[in-house]
C-alpha cells in the first residue's frame, strides 16, 4: 500500500487491510526506486504444526531510516516495534547488520504483520522468513565472502600506500585512498561499518557513505 503523503495512521490502514487498495506484490524484493512515499506490508503467518515454532524476520536493507512493524496476535494487545538506520544500533532486537525480528509462533497460531517504511534514497524492502539455522548457515558464507573481497582491497590499499612511502609517487598514494574508499563505502552501504565499527555514531554513521565515495572521486 503506497502512502504518498506519508500521513495514514494505523487505524486508517487497518481499514484498508484485505481491500484493493493494497496490491500484491509480484517481485521478493519490492523496488519503489527513489520516493517520499511510505509503504505499508501486510502479510500473514501461520504455524500449522502442533508445536510451537521459532523464525526470524529479517528486512535485508540495513540502511532504511524508519520502519514500524506491528504485529498482532489472536486475543491479544498489538505489539509494536521501531526500527531504522537513524536508531542507536544498540536497539536492535538481534544485533546484526540488517533488521532481525526474533518470532515464537504457537502451535496452530496466526500471526497477523503490517510493516511501515519510509526511506530517504532508494526503497528497497526484501522482507524474509527464516529457519534460525538456515539463517546463520547462509549469513556466515556471506560474511566470509564479504570478509575475504574487503580484506583483498584493503591489502591493495596498504600494499600501494607502501610503494607510496618508498618512492614517493604521488599515484600510488591515490591508488590506496581510492581502493580505501572503494572498501569503506562498501562496508558502510552493507552495514558492516555500523555494526562493527561505530554501532554509538548515528550522526558519522549517516555521513559516511558520501564521506567514502567521496574520497573514492578525489
Amino acid at each position: 500500500l503506497e502512502d504518498k503523503e506519508g500521513t495514514l495512521a494505523l487505524a486508517d490502514v487497518l481499514e484498508l487491510d484485505g481491500t484493493e487498495k493494497f496490491v500484491t506484490s509480484q517481485v521478493e524484493r519490492p523496488n519503489f526506486g527513489f520516493t517520499k512515499s511510505a509503504y505499508w506490508f501486510s502479510f500473514a503467518l501461520e504455524n500449522p504444526h502442533t508445536q510451537s515454532i521459532d523464525r526470524l524476520l529479517e528486512i535485508g536493507h540495513p540502511r532504511l531510516h524508519d520502519i514500524h512493524v506491528y504485529f498482532f496476535r489472536q486475543d491479544q494487545d498489538q505489539e509494536h516495534l521501531i526500527l531504522g538506520h537513524r536508531l542507536a544500533f544498540s536497539k536492535r532486537p538481534i544485533s546484526h547488520r540488517n533488521f532481525i525480528i526474533p518470532l515464537e509462533l504457537q502451535a496452530g497460531e496466526t500471526l497477523r504483520v503490517l510493516i511501515r517504511v519510509k526511506n530517504i534514497g532508494s526503497l528497497q524492502v526484501p522482507i524474509r522468513l527464516w529457519h534460525p539455522h538456515r539463517f546463520i548457515e547462509q549469513d556466515s558464507k556471506i560474511i566470509t565472502i564479504q570478509g575475504l573481497w574487503l580484506g583483498l582491497i584493503l591489502v591493495m590499499g596498504l600494499y600501494n600506500l607502501f610503494v607510496y612511502f618508498s618512492i614517493r609517487e604521488r599515484s600510488y598514494l591515490y591508488y590506496a585512498l581510492f581502493v580505501v574508499g572503494i572498501a569503506s563505502s562498501r562496508g558502510a552501504l552493507g552495514g558492516f561499518s555500523y555494526q562493527y565499527l561505530w554501532p554509538d555514531s548515528i550522526w558519522w554513521s549517516e555521513k559516511s557513505v558520501i564521506f567514502f565515495f567521496g574520497i573514492t572521486e578525489m
